[in-house]
C-alpha cells in the first residue's frame, strides 16, 4: 500500500516537475516574444573588392576607383534580347534626373556576366547605344565569378543553338553602393523610375548626414 511517507514524495517529484516544464515554457515563450520587438539589426552582407578592366579605359580598374561617388551596379550581357536594355534604359533614365541635381555623384556601371563572348570593344559599342555616363566592365571568368559571388548574382548560360549562340538567366538586379563603398540597397525589375530616384535621393540624404557629424 502507498504511505504517508510515499504520497508525500510523489506529490513533490511531481510538482518540481511541474512546476520545472511550466518555467521553461515561461522563459521560451519571454524569449520568442522579445525576438519579435527586437528590430532587425545589420544589412546583408553584399558587395566586395574587385578587379576588372574598364572598357572604357581598357586598363585595370578596382572597387577603390569608384569610392568618392555612388555606384548603380547592373550585370548583364550584350546578347540579351530584352531584359538588360530595358533595364538598363530604366538606368540611365534615373541617372539623367539625379545628374541634374547632382553632377557626377551617381556612377551606372555595367559588369558582364558573359566575359567569353563580351569583348571590351562590344561592350563599349554597346554601352554607347544606352548613354556615353555608363563604365563598363569586364574581366577574366575567375574575376566575373569572383565579383558575382560577393554581390550574390546568379547567372548560368543555356544550352547552344546551331550557330553556337546562347542566352544567359541571371540576376534582375541593381546594386546601389555608397561613395564609401558600402552597398546600401538594391532594386528589382519591377521597381519603377519614380521608385529608384526616390530612394536613391534618400540614400544620398543620408550619406550627406552621416559625414557632417
Amino acid at each position: 500500500p502507498l504511505g504517508w511517507a510515499s504520497a508525500a514524495l510523489l506529490v513533490t517529484v511531481g510538482g518540481a516537475i511541474i512546476w520545472y516544464w511550466n518555467d521553461k515554457y515561461t522563459e521560451k515563450k519571454k524569449k520568442n516574444q522579445t525576438s519579435k520587438e527586437l528590430p532587425s539589426i545589420g544589412k546583408p552582407l553584399l558587395g566586395g573588392p574587385f578587379t576588372l578592366v574598364n572598357t572604357t579605359t581598357c586598363l585595370p580598374v578596382t572597387d577603390e576607383y569608384f569610392k568618392g561617388r555612388f555606384m548603380l551596379i547592373y550585370f548583364g550581357f550584350t546578347h540579351c534580347p530584352d531584359v538588360c536594355p530595358d533595364e538598363l534604359n530604366k538606368i540611365v533614365r534615373v541617372h539623367n534626373v539625379l545628374e541634374k541635381e547632382r553632377p557626377g555623384l551617381l556612377q551606372p556601371v555595367f559588369i558582364t556576366i558573359d566575359p567569353q563572348r563580351d569583348s571590351i570593344s562590344l561592350i563599349k559599342s554597346y554601352l554607347n547605344d544606352f548613354s556615353p555616363n555608363f563604365v563598363g566592365l569586364t574581366g577574366t571568368p575567375q574575376q566575373i565569378e569572383s565579383v558575382c559571388k560577393y554581390y550574390r548574382v546568379y547567372f548560368s548560360a543555356g544550352p547552344r543553338d546551331v550557330d553556337g549562340d546562347y542566352l544567359v538567366d541571371h540576376t534582375i538586379i541593381s546594386y546601389l553602393v555608397d561613395p564609401d563603398g558600402d552597398f546600401k540597397e538594391f532594386y528589382t525589375k519591377s521597381s519603377n523610375d519614380d521608385e529608384m530616384i526616390r530612394r536613391i535621393k534618400e540614400q544620398i540624404q543620408k550619406f550627406d548626414q552621416k559625414k557632417k557629424l
